[in-house]
């Protein structure tokens, strides 16, 4: 199932639907300890009920304890303790009915117990005060008695009824906390169960979506720059699908752009070079004098044009040949050789440009065996001391060093030039870059230190330069040793 929705959207998903449930789960939380409380506070209740029946109980038996002993002895001070504990309980009686009164069993139960104390309390009271109606149970003791119990028993017998229900309300109560703890217990742990899926849940859901996608969005990103055919777009309303989009559309036309550019390469390769080597050839045959003898104006502007036309195939070449490398179409014909012969015939290469200047090219190595293209490395090697003859000053040396190392050897070509600055040391090899230093001596293409970046880094080594103001230019490469 796929939600159209904004990534914004899902992150309020995210965070909503577990807050909603937390807030559910802390309110029925809230109601199972607010039930507790309740039930608690019915026990406490039931338990002052009990213990305040239990006084009025005690009070009644007191009161015919006191006027039995005033009868044995006639003492005043049992008198008065009747009189203390008879005036009390009226209010007595009305602090319980107070306190019960949202308790309708509660109340009956009180109101027969009232009853059932004021006959009591009336047989007591004859004692008490006898009047002309009392005179007869007064008269007649066993009477007397038998009322006083029998009245002593209703008392009793409402009292054993009150504690009956209460008492059965308390034991039921440690089953229901027991009970009420079980729920807590597993009302917990339910909410901690179901808060962790929702949760795990939602985000493998939401984050599924979002991670696959973006997987998918890498993974384009990778083609494209493997130069192999783009996925299918992403579907989708959200952030992510509007990214997929404009890659795309970026995609498509840059590789329309690319397409242009082969078109344009494929232009000049077919319809500049064949023509410029035509005339190349033309011009070479004229300065041979095969089309008659020139004067030597003549022969100087032919020689100059020739020059430029194999300057201009050169530099055509050179365009090709790093449109190539960037595409990745570089392909090596790997071979064992010795670097020393191929340093020589580099040098061999450039020694009649050396010559020109009266420099010096020395060679210092220990001979060792490589594994590479050799026609793309002696191009290196060509392009790199072209470059330091260029601007080395008449009469100066030019070193070709190669040390050797475990895995690896370097190879260096040191002049002493006029140096570099590291401004421009860091441009050097890339595509129409130029040291200023060299327009004043020879216009060159600015390829040449590119494609050799190129050819080194397609054999997995490395290339740069070490340079000083004023002390010299070493230009050095790193292969390594299969």
């Amino acid at each position: 199932m796929n939600f159209n929705l904004s990534i914004a959207k899902k992150g309020f998903i995210l965070i909503s639907v577990p807050l909603i449930f937390e807030l559910v789960f802390v309110l029925s939380l809230g109601l199972l300890l607010d039930h507790s409380r309740h039930d608690a506070q019915e026990l406490n209740e039931s338990r002052v009920f009990v213990s305040s029946i239990s006084d009025l109980t005690k009070d009644f038996l007191d009161l015919g304890i006191s006027l039995a002993a005033y009868r044995s002895t006639r003492g005043k001070r049992f008198v008065q303790q009747y009189d203390a504990i008879y005036s009390q309980l009226p209010a007595k009686f009305e602090v319980l009915e107070k306190t019960n009164a949202n308790k309708p069993e509660r109340l009956k139960h009180l109101e027969k117990l009232k009853q059932a104390g004021k006959n009591l309390t009336e047989l007591t009271q004859a004692f008490r005060r006898p009047t002309d109606s009392a005179m007869v149970y007064l008269l007649d003791p066993l009477a007397y008695r038998q009322k006083v119990s029998d009245a002593y028993a209703a008392f009793m017998d409402e009292t054993k009824a009150i504690s009956v229900e209460e008492n059965q309300l308390q034991q039921n109560s440690p089953g229901a906390e027991s009970k009420l703890r079980n729920d807590l217990f597993i009302c917990i742990c339910a909410g901690i169960v179901v808060s962790i899926a929702i949760t795990v849940g939602l985000v493998l859901f939401f984050a599924k979506g979002i991670t696959q996608r973006m997987s998918l969005l890498i993974d384009n990103y990778r083609r494209f720059g493997q130069k192999t055919p783009l996925l299918p777009p992403i579907g989708g309303e959200d952030e992510i699908t509007d990214l997929d989009k404009n890659f795309h559309r970026m995609a498509s036309k840059l590789i329309q752009a690319e397409d242009h550019k082969k078109l344009y390469t494929q232009m000049i390769s077919h319809d500049l070079r064949a023509p410029l080597a035509a005339i190349q050839g033309t011009l070479a045959v004229t300065l041979k004098g095969i089309y008659g003898d020139l004067n030597e104006k003549g022969v100087k502007r032919i020689g100059a044009a020739e020059k430029d036309s194999e300057r201009l195939i050169n530099l055509i070449n050179e365009m090709l040949d790093i449109d190539s490398l960037e595409d990745g179409h570089l392909e090596l014909d790997k071979e064992s050789f010795s670097l020393g012969v191929l340093i020589d015939e580099a040098l061999d290469s450039v020694s009649s440009l050396a010559e020109a200047k009266h420099l010096r090219l020395k060679k210092i190595l220990d001979d060792v065996t490589v594994v590479a293209d050799k026609d793309r490395l002696k191009r290196v090697l060509i392009n790199l001391l072209h470059n330091s003859i260029k601007f080395s000053p008449d009469g100066q040396s030019i070193d070709v060093i190669a040390e050797p190392a475990a895995r690896n050897i370097k190879v260096m070509i040191k002049d002493h030039g006029p140096g570099i600055k590291d401004s421009e040391a860091k441009k050097l090899f890339q595509p129409f870059q130029q040291g200023a230093s060299g327009k004043a001596i020879e216009t060159g293409s600015g390829l040449g230190l590119a494609i050799c970046k190129a050819i080194v880094e397609a054999h997995d080594g490395k290339i740069g330069l070490d340079s000083k103001l004023g002390q010299g230019t070493t230009f050095w490469f790193i292969l390594p040793l299969l």
